[in-house]
């Protein structure tokens, strides 16, 4: 399998949120992990980052809103467990 096929396929991983061998969090640390390459590999496939850097602009908004969630829940699960002691 050549370098950019499998970078590609941890891109749609990734912006699918089916990550395999990460948390999913669309960073490069992660586009790199997914795709079972260094670093150094990543890099050298410039055509792949320029459609990595298009498609990932604008998902900022997508991590703050998961956050935010991922809040709510905690804070739910902090009242659930009050309730539940007082029974």
């Amino acid at each position: 399998m050549s370098t950019e096929i499998a970078i590609c396929g941890a891109m749609e991983r990734l912006l699918t949120g089916t990550a395999a061998r990460t948390d999913g969090r669309l960073i490069k640390e992660n586009l790199y992990r997914e795709a079972d390459v260094s670093r150094a590999t990543m890099n050298r496939t410039t055509k792949v980052l320029n459609e990595w850097a298009r498609r990932v602009d604008g998902t900022q908004t997508r991590d703050r809103e998961l956050e935010g969630l991922r809040h709510a829940i905690s804070e739910r699960d902090v009242k659930l467990k009050e309730l539940r002691a007082r029974l």
